[in-house]
């Protein structure tokens, strides 16, 4: 939704539970539920490895009827210690990739990033998340490092909590999403800026994105801009 309200419309919510995604606001034909039968996945892997292989193929569908033909990049978005993110993540990738081939893009492995969210420590204190969170990061990561995606980042919730000391819950988690979103929004626009300063064009921030392993985004305001170590 984060990425939806700055502008990036081709986007899909897939889960398992139609209460998740019954309280994200974008268009209902871009929601896939994942009838599973059980109402989600309960913290069980399998159970969303099991639902991403039963619906793959309208998924698929979905999404060249949402997204078109005009894509660069696709990002796969999940939070790693749930049993839907966390089981359907290879799978999910899996299908951004046969997306991308359909459309004609070569190097689908470049093609194709992932966002893994880390849970908070409170989350953690499940071992069944911890645990989950674990082995989805180390099967990412592994797909990062042998160049299967294109980029991988990790996004740690417990670091962003203590950025927003004392947020609700009500509020924490869109924050967490609007600062990542806001930041591939920044690094979009600007690579697409003029500046008399520095060059940072769209072939830098490609090549930054289909250069595999991990990423790191980051930026700081500069207050003193007329300071010569500005």
């Amino acid at each position: 939704k984060s990425f939806y309200d700055l502008g990036y419309k081709k986007v899909l919510a897939v889960n398992t539970t139609h209460h998740d995604l019954d309280l994200l606001d974008i268009p209902q034909n871009q929601k896939f539920l994942m009838d599973i039968g059980e109402k989600g996945a309960g913290k069980d892997m399998e159970r969303g490895r099991g639902a991403i292989q039963q619906y793959q193929q309208e998924i698929l569908h979905l999404t060249r009827q949402t997204f078109g033909s005009q894509v660069d990049h696709i990002m796969v978005c999940v939070g790693a210690g749930g049993g839907t993110g966390g089981g359907s993540a290879a799978g999910l990738i899996e299908i951004a990739k046969r997306y991308a081939r359909y459309i004609g893009l070569t190097k689908p492995d470049k093609k194709v990033g992932a966002i893994m969210t880390l849970p908070t420590v409170g989350e953690a204190s499940s071992p069944l998340v911890a645990q989950n969170a674990y082995d989805v990061a180390c099967e990412l990561s592994q797909m990062a490092s042998k160049g299967k995606i294109s980029p991988l980042i990790i996004i740690d919730n417990e670091k962003i909590n203590k950025l927003y000391p004392g947020m609700t819950v009500k509020s924490f988690w869109p924050s967490i999403n609007n600062t990542v979103a806001g930041l591939f929004d920044i690094f979009n626009r600007v690579s697409a800026l003029s500046s008399r300063y520095t060059s940072f064009d769209p072939v830098d921030y490609h090549s930054i994105t289909e250069a595999g392993s991990c990423a790191i985004m980051g930026l700081t305001r500069v207050n003193k801009f007329n300071d010569k170590f500005a």
